[in-house]
């Protein structure tokens, strides 16, 4: 039989017609599928958004804490190297201070994690680059830098829970003395680094909208125990309104 030979009942005119309307029934079907994609992915985005939003706040409380209290942390750590320095053969003892469930120290300083969770999350589900270009890469150098805290953020509590052998009498030959002045200026450099990128995260911060409320930071920081051990000591401290300035990039 010859395919040339064949008829439709109805003629050719109706074949074509069923299947321009069955061809339009699979492009409206495809786009209405890739409408509820389009939507489902945007919805997606702007929770990812709320998260990282969400996120940002937590670390804007973390970043005035350590700004606030920063000037402390540098005098005691200026105070620890004095001692060193003008220790005779062994050292003078600095005092250890206890507080509650038996956390002892000689140098008091915040202890934070900045969590990157939300960030990671909606880095892994390729929403991230459904962001606006100025957004994504602003946040990009912002967890960058996130990194970087969490990195000296580990090394700043080993050390912290180490300095506790000052509170002995530690026999002081010329080398030890070094070791330790050496370990103690380490920890200022540290200090000091940590501030700077602190003030630089308020400024990504800035850049992106998202800053929130001075109001919890601070009702948080006058809760820890790095702001009351400091304010009881009468050590310095940083102004809320000086720590909210933002260090440029």
């Amino acid at each position: 039989m010859k395919i040339s030979g064949l008829k439709p009942p109805h003629g050719w005119a109706v074949v074509a017609w069923d299947l321009a309307i069955v061809t339009l029934g699979v492009l409206f079907a495809l786009v209405v599928q890739q409408w509820a994609d389009e939507r489902s992915a945007d919805q997606r985005t702007e929770q990812a958004v709320r998260a990282i939003r969400a996120e940002v706040s937590n670390h804007y409380r973390s970043a005035i804490e350590w700004r606030v209290v920063e000037p402390c942390v540098l005098a005691q750590i200026d105070s620890l190297t004095s001692r060193v320095l003008n220790s005779g053969e062994h050292l003078d003892a600095a005092p250890i201070i206890t507080e509650a469930d038996d956390f002892n120290f000689v140098l008091r300083t915040p202890s934070k994690e900045y969590p990157r969770s939300s960030w990671d999350a909606a880095t892994s589900e390729g929403l991230v680059a459904r962001l606006d270009p100025s957004l994504r890469n602003e946040l990009s150098a912002y967890y960058a830098q996130i990194d970087e805290l969490n990195s000296m953020g580990r090394t700043n509590d080993t050390d912290t829970l180490g300095m506790n052998e000052l509170g002995q009498a530690l026999p002081l030959d010329a080398s030890t003395r070094y070791a330790i002045v050496h370990e103690l200026q380490n920890a200022r450099g540290r200090s000091e680094y940590r501030d700077t990128i602190s003030g630089q995260l308020i400024n990504h911060m800035q850049k992106v909208r998202m800053v929130p409320p001075i109001g919890d930071a601070r009702a948080l920081t006058e809760r820890y125990g790095t702001y009351r051990y400091c304010k009881a000591h009468r050590l310095p401290m940083r102004t809320f309104e000086q720590a909210m300035q933002s260090i440029p990039n």
